[in-house]
């Protein structure tokens, strides 16, 4: 929780105090952040050839299927490695969808330390204290519950030091959990498909 902290604490930095400073943690943080989008739109691009590439093979191979007489020792062939390209492909557009997402996170962010925070916040109270990233929802009642309760018990006493304006609402709370929700959603995808492709594909052995 206290590297929690202390790094909003650096990236929040108003540009006078930063001035003070050898290293500017604020123009650094623009540094990376710049290159990481960099970094995310050539994997994007990456991916996307390969997605391109990936349905013209499976053209190709549909054309075969079409062309391939039933009266070949294997007919089948070409068949069988249209089916081993379809979870490549998924996975190929898959890695695409996820880059974009988040691309579009990362360009649209306005702030990159609350950000920070609540991401790291949502990973303490799932990994330290085993809690969910879900909330109660109540008719006619703002979302309540405790995770809702434990965020707020941590900015809180920070209204006096670090945190500037309002607190975040109960529903503003739910929205960055879903979110944070369908990060890790993601990522699960990714890798779930990533190990289905481990599978050797078939190839005609002739």
């Amino acid at each position: 929780m206290e590297d929690c902290l202390r790094d909003f604490d650096r990236l929040r930095q108003p540009p006078e105090i930063l001035l003070m400073r050898p290293k500017k943690p604020k123009e650094e943080w623009q540094g990376v952040n710049k290159l990481l989008t960099k970094n995310l739109s050539a994997m994007r691009k990456e991916w996307q050839q390969i997605d391109k590439l990936l349905t013209a093979l499976a053209d190709r191979y549909y054309q075969l299927k079409r062309r391939t007489p039933w009266t070949v020792d294997d007919p089948e062939w070409p068949q069988r490695n249209l089916l081993a390209l379809k979870p490549l492909r998924q996975q190929a557009e898959a890695m695409v969808k996820d880059y974009d997402a988040r691309l579009r996170a990362r360009q649209a962010r306005r702030d990159p330390a609350r950000e920070r925070l609540f991401r790291r916040l949502f990973e303490i109270w799932t990994a330290c204290f085993d809690g969910k990233l879900a909330v109660t929802i109540s008719r006619g009642k703002p979302p309540s519950g405790p995770l809702i309760h434990f965020i707020l018990a941590v900015l809180t006493p920070l209204t006096l030091t670090l945190w500037e304006g309002k607190l975040p609402s109960p529903d503003t709370i739910r929205d960055l959990a879903r979110q944070e929700q369908r990060r890790r959603a993601a990522i699960v995808r990714v890798v779930s498909i990533a190990k289905n492709n481990l599978k050797p594909p078939f190839c005609r052995t002739d």
